[in-house]
């Protein structure tokens, strides 16, 4: 019986503590990045911002299901190699310039990517800004342990850059 109150105890103590870390950390995450990319901006605008395309050159999603037009705003549902799928829509799209996506809000966790194009003498600055916001303080815990912005954009970067130079 000692020993069932004590692992009681210790499971109790565990839970307030995640709850209390989840409730320091900070949130909502914001990661910042920007790169050149070696061609025009309407190159990479078109990569980008076309969304049925992206499981052809993007390394982490294994599918796209695109919902169309809703309210007069493109939704599709990304489906990703390790996590659940993600259903995104378009709030700006000022052509060459700035694209942004947010998450649909389901399961306390929502965001958004910008993503803002400038020509350059060498090619094309992108600069990329995600905002991910997770309410629940122990799901914040665990997107700290799982979900890791930098390694996601470095990711993309990379694959974007592999798309343009396949051509």
């Amino acid at each position: 019986m000692k020993i069932v109150l004590l692992l009681a105890g210790f499971f109790i103590l565990v839970f307030l503590a995640t709850g209390i870390i989840g409730y320091l950390l900070r949130n909502p995450r914001t990661m910042e990045m920007t790169a050149i990319l070696p061609t025009s901006i309407e190159l990479v605008w078109q990569i980008v911002t076309d969304p049925e395309n992206q499981e052809n050159w993007r390394s982490d999603i294994t599918k796209v299901k695109t919902e169309g037009l809703q309210d007069k705003v493109m939704v599709w549902t990304e489906y990703v190699k390790s996590g659940p799928p993600i259903t995104f829509r378009e709030t700006e799209r000022i052509e060459n310039l700035r694209y942004t996506i947010e998450i649909v809000p389901k399961s306390g966790f929502s965001g958004y990517s910008t993503i803002e194009f400038q020509k350059r003498e060498k090619g094309t600055e992108i600069r990329f800004i995600e905002v991910s916001d997770v309410s629940n303080p122990y799901r914040r815990v665990l997107s700290y342990i799982f979900y890791h912005p930098r390694e996601r954009m470095q990711n993309y970067i990379e694959d974007l850059r592999n798309a343009i130079n396949r051509g």
